[in-house]
């Protein structure tokens, strides 16, 4: 990919730039989820040998809408 430029400010921000290796973002829970392809359009990078490698690996499950099922990256987004 194309090297993504940073500043220092953009380091743990809680703003995940970089889905593809959630490098900017070590000690934040902003890139959760983007590397097991929870995020739409970034593929995974760990392959699941599991028969069902399209369901994500963990998500949160709203308790005032159950049938919504949010990615980790998501929990305490104001979405739910």
């Amino acid at each position: 990919g194309i090297p993504t430029k940073l500043t220092p400010s953009q380091i743990n921000d809680g703003y995940c730039d970089c889905p593809l290796d959630g490098l900017d973002e070590p000690n934040t829970s902003a890139c959760s989820g983007s590397l097991d392809g929870m995020w739409t359009g970034i593929p995974p990078k760990h392959h699941s040998t599991d028969h069902d490698a399209s369901k994500p690996s963990a998500y949160f499950v709203c308790p005032q809408q159950p049938s919504l099922q949010l990615p980790l990256s998501r929990v305490n987004d104001g979405i739910c």
